[in-house]
């Protein structure tokens, strides 16, 4: 018997990675629970980023909407929507589900202790977890590219439409 393993996928941006994720739930009907990290808009123009919640009663908010956000022309993390809303959507995701989404992980957790160490536990409890993983080094990431349990993919465009049948055969085993 096989033990599980966590499934990250990883690349250039715009990639791919978020569509390949999609395409493997919509097609093997898996429930998801999670997070996505999209983009908002304020007057047309792009304002940062915002945590979605994902498979979950929706208490989301425009209070809550901020993750990352655009200020002078620069991106700065806020690290308490991590250290809040990250935290709580995944604690009730690994109450909630067998599969876990975090899409994406990357750089600006790198301040977000609580939110690092819950996203650690959740690797090490009974769920699993398909996200995307920034190609990127901090050691957050590192940490968690580096587990034996965490089989990364790398996303290209030369690979990306034989991909979504190779996570699924993943997310099988």
């Amino acid at each position: 018997m096989k033990s599980k393993y966590h499934i990250f996928l990883t690349g250039e941006k715009k990639v791919g990675k978020s569509t390949i994720i999609e395409k493997v739930v919509k097609e093997n009907n898996i429930p998801l629970v999670g997070f996505k990290t999209l983009p908002y808009y304020e007057g047309g123009r792009f304002a940062g980023y915002i945590m979605k919640e994902v498979g979950m009663a929706q208490n989301f908010s425009i209070e809550n909407r901020i993750s990352i956000v655009l200020e002078n022309g620069r991106v700065f993390p806020i690290v308490e929507t991590f250290e809040e809303i990250g935290v709580n959507i995944i604690s009730k995701a690994m109450k909630k589900s067998k599969w876990i989404l975090m899409d994406e992980l990357g750089r600006f957790e790198t301040k977000a202790l609580n939110f690092r160490r819950t996203v650690l536990k959740c690797l090490d409890g009974d769920c699993r977890v398909i996200g995307v993983i920034q190609d990127t080094e901090t050691d957050f990431l590192d940490e968690i590219r580096n587990r034996k349990d965490v089989k990364l993919v790398k996303v290209t465009e030369e690979n990306r439409n034989e991909l979504p049948l190779k996570i699924s055969r993943y997310m099988e085993e």
